[in-house]
């Protein structure tokens, strides 16, 4: 028989099988020679079943449905916050049906409602002081050990068993399954009963077999509510559908909710199941977000100001020597604190009670679910679980985008793309689009361009062809030159360098001079760093190479200006040589309006 394991199911049989405590070592008067002698002792040595004071284990005892239902609901062990939350999502349902002398099983009874145990429906029409029959058992049991799909594909199992024609034909896949999972094994007459009202000895027969079926397997999860996070922060905005909440880590996330919106602003606790609130705990206590921008340690009395995230003021907070401060769990010195560290702490009028910090990486995968251009960039990511995180992006400041190992441009990305972000102190660092890559090779056959943008069709070396769409970035090189889409002739032998339907990169043989050409647009950012100037023109990002810029004439004013006097919404017209299908280097600029 079974000695190990179980541990990490506690079930405490006592409160389904048993009175009073008595000891588990003790010899039961009433098993000897039971058929069920070995599986009940079993259950008593391991702590997991209880006798009576007079010495005996009453086997033949008949077992109600609420200390069965709550038998089963012990094959899972939710955390305490999860079960709390299960708890609250079945408290209406069960107050209303469940009489008050079952009061004590309530929490059993939600669990098994939400591991699909049984149902609502079930559940109303069940007598819970009456035994269920042994069919009715088969089935709860065999749903609570997630063996529904498996009882689906079992077919017709001949189980050996000669009454099972007598077995209801709802829970005829349920009880083949056990039988042919070893948990039932029919009497020794060879017969299921499937009308028997449920002991105590076949209940422990049942559930001991159903735990030896478990003996080193994943632990039973509760589908639903198997993925519930914490999530801690203050909540910016609540809506009649949805909230939004700045974590500790100085991202902010968007979720469906219905809160009371006189919430908004407040520190909360969230338990979160992908992009869903299942509850939410609030204080009432003064909470602040935002970027250490002076951390003075050397003096009298020590303090950080920060820059508040919600609206961009400066406050100072004395830290002292019961602070704690602490960064990714752990507990540091103030003098270990970083400016522009992005901080979350608890202020006591101008003291900081509490401070925590997030300074490792935070990688945040999904797919971007929205993209929109101006100074500051709409930009959010949905996660697979459907958790939305909203990070705005400064035009003037863009993170590293990337898409694989190469390094592109905004428009490059596109709503619907996977992606990965880093994020760093509230602060995107890094944006890599996550799509497959593929390279083709052809020749030239044609180049039409349209609305859309511009389409090559290549004869690959089978002889087949294949249209490629070009990104208005891709980046054209011949003999080791970027070139323009100009420069590119018929018959010219491609490479082509593809993520996902997007060619991002085109190899030719062939070297020409490039043209001039001409770029307009309205100027969104300058960084008169790097020499790059960001244009929209209509719904499209562009940009302007300024290195090699010799002139830049103000025209309404009548006088040549820096490349830092240039402002956004400025609308320009710069002369060059396109660089790729997006880029000019640019010799001269004129604002033109």
């Amino acid at each position: 028989m079974m000695r190990s394991k179980i541990t990490v199911f506690i079930l405490i049989l006592a409160l389904a099988f048993s009175v009073t405590v008595f000891p588990a070592a003790a010899d039961f008067s009433d098993l000897e020679n039971h058929w069920a002698q070995d599986y009940m002792e079993e259950l008593a040595e391991l702590g997991y079943l209880t006798g009576y004071e007079d010495g005996t284990m009453r086997p033949d005892k008949s077992i109600s449905a609420a200390e069965l239902f709550a038998l089963l609901s012990r094959l899972y062990s939710p955390d305490e916050e999860t079960a709390a939350i299960i708890a609250d999502d079945y408290s209406a349902f069960l107050s209303e049906n469940v009489p008050d002398q079952y009061s004590w099983a309530l929490d059993e009874l939600a669990l098994c409602l939400a591991a699909g145990i049984v149902s609502e429906e079930e559940l109303q029409n069940t007598s819970l002081s009456s035994s269920l029959n042994k069919e009715t058992f088969s089935a709860y049991t065999a749903k609570a050990l997630r063996l529904d799909d498996y009882a689906a594909e079992l077919g017709e199992y001949d189980t050996g068993l000669s009454d099972m024609d007598e077995v209801s034909e709802e829970y005829l896949p349920y009880v083949c399954a056990l039988v042919a999972k070893g948990i039932i094994t029919g009497n020794e007459l060879g017969q299921f009963q499937p009308r028997f009202r449920m002991t105590r000895a076949v209940a422990s027969a049942i559930i001991y077999r159903a735990l030896e079926t478990l003996d080193g397997s994943e632990e039973l999860k509760i589908p639903v509510y198997s993925d519930i996070a914490k999530m801690s922060g203050i909540v910016t905005e609540i809506n009649a559908s949805s909230l939004r909440v700045r974590g500790t880590d100085g991202i902010v996330r968007e979720y469906t909710a219905s809160e009371d919106p006189s919430n908004a602003g407040l520190f909360a606790d969230l338990w979160v199941n992908g992009g869903s609130v299942l509850r939410a705990e609030y204080y009432d206590s003064v909470w602040v977000q935002g970027a250490i921008s002076a951390n003075r340690v050397s003096v009298s009395k020590p303090y950080i100001t920060l820059t508040d995230a919600a609206d961009g003021s400066s406050a100072s907070y004395y830290i002292n020597e019961e602070t704690p401060l602490l960064k990714d769990g752990n507990e540091i010195k103030q003098n270990q604190l970083k400016t522009d560290s992005f901080v979350t702490l608890r202020a006591v009028n101008d003291i900081a009670a509490e401070l925590y910090w997030i300074a490792d990486p935070v990688i945040i995968e999904g797919f971007i679910s929205e993209l929109g251009y101006g100074t500051t960039v709409d930009f959010s990511v949905t996660s697979a679980s459907g958790e939305v995180y909203i990070m705005p992006l400064n035009m003037s400041e863009l993170p590293a985008l990337k898409l694989g190992e190469m390094d592109i441009t905004l428009d490059q990305l596109k709503t619907g793309d996977k992606v990965a972000v880093e994020v760093q102190n509230g602060k995107v660092k890094t944006v890599t689009a996550q799509l497959p890559e593929a390279t083709v090779t052809g020749t030239l056959n044609s180049m039409t361009t349209d609305a859309q943008g511009m389409s090559w069709q290549i004869t690959g070396p089978d002889n087949e062809t294949r249209l490629l769409k070009l990104d208005r970035s891709v980046k054209i090189i011949k003999n080791g030159r970027t070139v323009s889409a100009n420069d590119v002739n018929i018959g010219d032998d491609v490479t082509a360098t593809l993520y996902g339907d997007t060619v991002v990169k085109i190899e030719i043989s062939k070297e020409n001079t490039a043209s001039s050409s001409t770029m307009s647009g309205t100027v969104l950012a300058v960084d008169s760093s790097k020499k790059r100037v960001t244009l929209l023109e209509g719904d499209k990002l562009y940009y302007i190479d300024a290195s090699s810029v010799s002139l830049i004439i103000d025209a309404p004013e009548g006088k040549s200006i820096r490349l830092s006097s240039l402002s956004a919404d400025d609308h320009v017209t710069a002369y060059g040589v396109y660089s790729s299908a997006s880029t000019l280097n640019a010799v001269t600029i004129i604002i033109d309006k």
